[in-house]
C-alpha cells in the first residue's frame, strides 16, 4: 500500500469516527483512547522523513562540524611580542631590583637579562649565517677582519691610492699656505715635500708672513689668494683643478697617510670615480616596502 492510499484511507476512517460519534450523541470523552491514538497517528505522519535512512543523522553531524570549524576560527590568535613590550618589561623588573632589592626581585632581574643574552646570542648566530649565505651583505668581503686579509687589503688601497693620485697628478696641484714662524707649517712642509716627491705631485708655496721655509725656497707671497679662500688658520691645503676648481684638502697639521687618504677621497670624486651606493629613490622603497626579496 502506498504512503498517498494510507494517508486516504486514514482520513476516511477519522470521517467515520466523528460522524459515528455524532450520531449517537455520546460525549466525546467516552472515546479518549481512540481519540489519542488518532491524533498522535496524525503528527507521526505529517513529520518530515527523520532517522539514518533519510541521512537526518549525517545531517546533524556536518553541521557539527561546521560550528567547530567556525568555533576554531573564531579563537584569538597568539599574543604577539614587540621589542617595546621587552624594553618596558626590562625597565620594569629593573626599576624593581634597584627599588627594593630582595633576593626574588634580583633574581626575577637576573633572569630577564639571562633570556636576553640567550636571544641576543641566537640572533648574532643567524646573522653570522646570513653573511655567509649573503657575501654581498658581508662587509669583511672588502675589510677582511684577518691579519694576512688586512694586509693585503692595505696593499689593495694603496694601489687605488696611487692610481688616482696619479691621475690627479696630471690634471692639478697642490696650493700649501704657511708663515715661516708656524712650528706645524716647518713639520707640514717637511711631509709635504717627501709626499710631492713619491707622487710626483706639484706644490704651490704661498707664504703669508713673507718668509720661506727650508724645503720651500722657491715660494710666492700671498696677493689675496689666503682671503678669497677663507684661510685664517695655517698650515692651509688646497687642491687647485685648474683653470678654477679649488678644494679644500684640510687645516693644521696632516700626517702622511691622512694627507694621501683625503687627496683619493677628493680625487675620486673630482675624476668622478664614485661607489655603488643605493640612490635616494631605491633608499626611499627600501625604507617604505622592506628588503625582503633583495
Amino acid at each position: 500500500m502506498g504512503y498517498g492510499t494510507y494517508k486516504t484511507l486514514r482520513a476516511c476512517v477519522l470521517i467515520a469516527f466523528f460522524t459515528f460519534i455524532a450520531l449517537t450523541h455520546l460525549p466525546i470523552t467516552y472515546y479518549p483512547s481512540l481519540i489519542t491514538h488518532a491524533l498522535a497517528e496524525q503528527r507521526y505522519f505529517d513529520k518530515h522523513k527523520e532517522g539514518w535512512f533519510w541521512y537526518k543523522e549525517k545531517r546533524e553531524k556536518e553541521v557539527k562540524r561546521e560550528k567547530d570549524k567556525e568555533e576554531k576560527r573564531k579563537e584569538p590568535e597568539s599574543p604577539t611580542l614587540t621589542v617595546e613590550d621587552i624594553r618596558k618589561k626590562g625597565e620594569e623588573l629593573f626599576n624593581r631590583a634597584i627599588l627594593d632589592p630582595t633576593p626574588e626581585n634580583v633574581l626575577a632581574y637576573m633572569r630577564f637579562q639571562k633570556l636576553i643574552l640567550d636571544r641576543s646570542k641566537h640572533f648574532a648566530e643567524v646573522w653570522r649565517t646570513v653573511l655567509w649565505e649573503n657575501p654581498e651583505l658581508d662587509e669583511t668581503v672588502r675589510n677582511p677582519a684577518s691579519t694576512l686579509g688586512i694586509q693585503l687589503a692595505g696593499e689593495e688601497r694603496k694601489r687605488g691610492m696611487r692610481d688616482v693620485i696619479g691621475k690627479i697628478r696630471e690634471i692639478g696641484k697642490l696650493v700649501f699656505f704657511f708663515t715661516s714662524t708656524c712650528p706645524y707649517c716647518k713639520e707640514e712642509g717637511r711631509l709635504l715635500k717627501v709626499f710631492s716627491e713619491n707622487y710626483g705631485l706639484g706644490v704651490m708655496a704661498v707664504s703669508l708672513d713673507g718668509g720661506g721655509l727650508e724645503e720651500w725656497k722657491d715660494y710666492v707671497l700671498d696677493n689675496g689668494q689666503a682671503r678669497n679662500l677663507g684661510v685664517r688658520e695655517v698650515p692651509a691645503l688646497f687642491l687647485l683643478i685648474p683653470p678654477d676648481k679649488v678644494i679644500r684638502i684640510g687645516t693644521g697639521l696632516l700626517t702622511y697617510d691622512e694627507l694621501e687618504r683625503r687627496l683619493y677621497i677628493v680625487g675620486k670624486e673630482v675624476l668622478g670615480i664614485k661607489e655603488t651606493y643605493p640612490s635616494n629613490e631605491e633608499f626611499i622603497k627600501y625604507i617604505k616596502t622592506g628588503l625582503e626579496g633583495e
